[in-house]
């Protein structure tokens, strides 16, 4: 089959420049096309891939210390929660803290290089802030500020302004 398809594209060479197309002159010209294409499409810059968020996004976050107890009395650990979003960069990002006990949250750029960078820390309730990451993947790191602390807080994310928020209330006080 192989020949056929070689006599054919020969006798079409033939009359189309009336000289015979040696066989490897085809092999020759085709790899040499194969390579040159293949370099022209390495070449080509590619735009990277910007994920797309739902927003606005809500993460509920279990926050508080834990107690150990061991041959010397019982030991506090402040246990700090982390939340890893995806966003897009050089996007402003529009994030706010929602949380029945005080917290202070850290905010982490995740580098292409596996390191971690500081952007943003604040500390209360209730907050609402923004930041412009420069990569695709940021942390939220929540840890309680009081000992013997303890709650459940909401994190929410948005590409949008977000109106401050109301505290939260406090629970009522047990009956007794």
């Amino acid at each position: 089959m192989g020949d056929i398809v070689l006599r054919a594209i020969q006798a079409r060479a033939t009359i189309n420049r009336q000289r015979p197309v040696e066989p490897m002159n085809m092999k020759l010209l085709s790899s040499v096309f194969g390579v040159t294409l293949a370099l022209v499409l390495a070449g080509c810059e590619s735009q990277p891939m910007v994920p797309h968020i739902a927003y606005p996004a809500t993460y509920t976050i279990q926050v508080g210390n834990t107690q150990v107890l061991s041959a010397y009395g019982p030991q506090n650990s402040n246990v700090t929660a982390a939340q890893q979003v995806t966003v897009a960069p050089g996007v402003p990002i529009y994030y706010q803290v929602v949380s029945p006990v005080a917290v202070t949250v850290y905010l982490y750029q995740d580098n292409p290089d596996s390191s971690r960078t500081l952007i943003g820390q604040m500390q209360g309730m209730t907050f609402t802030s923004s930041v412009t990451p420069q990569v695709s993947s940021l942390e939220f790191a929540v840890a309680v500020a009081n000992a013997n602390s303890s709650g459940t807080l909401q994190l929410t994310l948005s590409d949008q302004p977000l109106a401050p928020a109301a505290p939260p209330m406090a629970a009522p006080p047990p009956t007794m």
